[in-house]
């Protein structure tokens, strides 16, 4: 896809496998044989391993002039390269905002959900294993599959949608990386993330570091990596990250003897927080664009 504006050209390719990486660098080598003089923004569905190597060249050689790569990544160090969230799946329909005031201040059914594929050796068994030896049925909403579909029917969609929504709480532990549509599905729905603040399953993501880098003017800038979810972390999203899923136990506990109302006072809070989330993401998102007009 590419669209215009004034001189900058922005692309949104898919870089997620070799196949799509195949086709992204088909693009940008089409852009580099024809000289084209517009500034080129990139979009970038990064790999889920955070195996995102190949792009490097494309922005050593000024082809790419800047980039916003969804999932962490060795090559952001917010000057020329950005992180850009995940979000939702757009066709589970999960728009920001979309439950109403009284959806918001309503008491729901379930006190968290689980809703995953589980795959071997992983935390999520092992998450399974906790919630079913303390007894956590009776407060979870728990629902597995051992493999991923090809496609998702309008029945499944709308029944996870109608889960999500009546819960408080939505677990959301890694797959092949710690960030996933889960999260944001559960913060568009006012039900707060449980977040398994680690790497992940495939193991092949960063985990912390330090970036010093210099932009055109001589600028300096540092900034501390600390993944999984460094996005998430910078804009201080409200959700609870746990680093061992026998925290749940105590988490649950907790949540029993919250109130309905401080229940739907967090609520209002994190249906809040993802509408300026999004706000402010975009507003970052035209901030870069100007500059490169300038």
């Amino acid at each position: 896809m590419i669209n215009y504006f004034c001189d900058v050209i922005i692309f949104a390719l898919n870089g997620r496998s070799d196949s799509t990486v195949a086709t992204a660098t088909t693009w940008l080598n089409l852009i580099s044989a024809r000289n084209v003089r517009a500034k080129v923004v990139l979009f970038l569905i990064g790999n889920e391993n955070c195996n995102n190597d190949w792009i490097r060249s494309y922005l050593d050689r000024k082809i790419i002039h800047k980039l916003f790569i969804v999932y962490d990544a060795d090559v952001v160090d917010e000057i020329d390269v950005f992180q850009w969230p995940l979000g939702p799946a757009l066709y589970r329909r999960f728009p920001s905002g979309s439950i109403g005031p009284s959806d918001a201040r309503s008491k729901r059914k379930y006190v968290c959900n689980l809703m995953v594929t589980v795959y071997p050796n992983s935390s999520r068994e092992r998450l399974v294993k906790i919630i079913e030896d303390h007894g956590l049925e009776k407060d979870c909403y728990v629902q597995t599959r051992d493999s991923w579909p090809s496609h998702e029917d309008s029945g499944v969609v709308d029944a996870y949608r109608a889960i999500l929504l009546d819960s408080d709480l939505t677990l959301c532990p890694v797959g092949y990386n710690a960030e996933s549509y889960r999260i944001y599905e559960a913060a568009a729905s006012g039900s707060v993330p449980v977040i398994e603040d680690r790497i992940g399953i495939a193991g092949g993501c960063r985990t912390s570091r330090s970036e010093t880098a210099s932009n055109s003017n001589g600028q300096r800038s540092i900034r501390i990596h600390s993944p999984p979810l460094t996005l998430l972390k910078y804009y201080e999203a409200p959700f609870i990250y746990v680093r061992d899923w026998s925290e749940l136990v105590r988490i649950v506990a907790k949540e029993r003897e919250l109130s309905v109302e401080r229940k739907a006072e967090r609520r209002r809070r994190l249906l809040e927080w993802y509408a300026k989330f999004g706000t402010q993401i975009k507003e970052h998102f035209v901030r870069v664009i100007s500059d490169e007009t300038e």
